[in-house]
């Protein structure tokens, strides 16, 4: 029972530290504006195997640059 516990706390700790992570601030101090597709810079790194093929695929086909849309500069670089 106690690890039952233990494991549920675990998991919603993360999954709380995730949720606050990902916003508040202005898109001037970089924080999130909360839109997407807004203006601005997405960098996106990558390792060129078969383990990111998503990044690799989404590049290759041009899916990305069509769900971001025109306002959004997309910088990518792969690494080793």
């Amino acid at each position: 029972m106690k690890f039952r516990t233990a494991l549920i706390g675990s998991i919603a700790t993360v999954a709380l530290a995730g949720l606050v992570s990902c916003g508040g601030g202005s898109p001037a101090k970089g924080g999130s504006s909360g839109t997407v597709g807004g203006p601005g810079t997405l960098r996106l790194g990558y390792f060129a195997n078969v383990t990111h093929a998503p990044a690799i695929l989404g590049l290759a086909d041009g899916s990305f640059r069509a769900e971001l849309g025109p306002t959004v500069t997309l910088e990518t670089k792969v690494f080793n």
